[in-house]
């Protein structure tokens, strides 16, 4: 059998590639370097290229927000309509009240070209998916950004370890986080709090509020600023 392509070796190292495709490197050295040497890559370009990328992307995407708020503000009544159609009438029954607000959280993935990809909250990403975290609080607070999954299993993500981390502007988090290649929803979920918080805390507020509604809830019942991203994990 004759060795992939490179587009076929990067579908194995993200996840997509199918049964027989993940069988040829496991019995071929060749292949199997190649893959090494294209991981190698991949971080390399996480760590010092993918957050530059990121800032670009993000400051481009607020600026399409920006003309679209003015073209929707050149219409008052298209503006009424808008917010008619986006705005609850009333929380769902399983809403979870919280003192606070919201906190931006946007998560990204690199595509088969190696370029930045914003998941919105329901995308599909491959099992084994390597994300990025960017987070944008409206006032200065102590951060913790962990993942649930559909079995009610937390992991901490940010800070890795140590203490929550106090982030006062919009920020693109270091490092980032490789989901666990099993299929199912997970939601990621940042939580700022004005004062520090203890992880176990946040972990324990998280299971008793999310199992088993991982994908219906997106709040806590924790008194500060809140954001979260469903992802559904699938080959």
């Amino acid at each position: 059998m004759s060795c992939p392509d490179d587009v076929t070796l990067e579908r194995v190292l993200l996840g997509f590639a199918s049964d027989d495709e993940r069988s040829h490197p496991a019995s071929c050295e060749a292949c199997r370097q190649r893959l090494a040497d294209m991981e190698a890559q991949g971080q390399d370009f996480r760590r010092f290229v993918f957050p530059r990328t990121l800032d670009a992307v993000v400051t481009a995407y607020a600026g399409v927000r920006r003309r679209m708020w003015l073209g929707w503000s050149l219409s008052a009544a298209a503006a009424t309509v808008v917010v008619f159609l986006l705005w609850p009438a009333s929380p769902t029954d399983d809403y979870v009240g919280v003192k606070g607000g919201a906190l931006g959280l946007a998560v990204y993935t690199v595509d088969l070209a190696g370029a930045p990809v914003l998941l919105e909250d329901g995308a599909k990403v491959a099992p084994g998916a390597a994300l990025r975290f960017r987070v944008s609080p409206s006032h200065p607070c102590h951060l913790w950004l962990l993942s649930i999954d559909g079995k009610g299993t937390v992991s901490r993500l940010f800070p890795p370890t140590g203490e929550s981390a106090l982030i006062a502007t919009e920020t693109t988090l270091p490092g980032g986080a490789t989901l666990d290649g099993v299929v199912g929803p997970e939601r990621l979920l940042a939580v700022c709090t004005s004062e520090p918080t203890a992880y176990d805390a946040v972990a324990a507020a998280a299971q008793r509020a999310m199992v088993p509604r991982v994908m219906e809830q997106a709040r806590v019942p924790i008194e500060g600023l809140q954001g979260s991203v469903l992802l559904e994990k699938a080959q």
